[in-house]
């Protein structure tokens, strides 16, 4: 059980990530490649062009948590790698180069569990999200 103070703690804490956050959030949702995903509009190119960026982001984000499994804690379940699906999806978009989708960066895996945690609230956060706009 958690005392009042706890809460307060913890909606303080989440009130200082939301402020140190929000600029990149706006950026994001403005000049995002996947804020086409957003538009009832959406034709195939842009969203080919959407699920070739991700296959990149993934390709270095699925190795990172995977490698990173020893600082998940007891009860989460294992982290489930996005890139099969993502390449299932290019494939079905006619994509037949999909390994030429090199990674974006080199991830630096996470050393504590605190950032294990961050990575995994930020993609699971992300897939969330994916799944609304979806059923929109």
């Amino acid at each position: 059980m958690q005392t009042t103070n706890g809460k307060t703690s913890q909606r303080k804490a989440l009130q200082i990530l939301r402020a140190r956050t929000h600029q990149l959030h706006q950026r994001l949702d403005v000049g995002s490649v996947l804020s086409c995903l957003t538009d009832p509009e959406c034709s195939i190119a842009p969203y080919t062009l959407a699920m070739r960026q991700l296959a990149r982001v993934y390709r270095s984000v699925d190795p990172c948590l995977i490698n990173a499994q020893a600082w998940s804690p007891p009860g989460l379940p294992a982290y489930q790698s996005r890139l099969p699906f993502i390449e299932q999806d290019l494939r079905r978009l006619g994509e037949t180069q999909i390994q030429d989708y090199s990674a974006t960066a080199t991830l630096h895996g996470p050393q504590t569990q605190a950032a294990y945690l961050g990575m995994r609230y930020v993609v699971e956060g992300s897939n969330l999200g994916a799944q609304v706009i979806y059923r929109s």
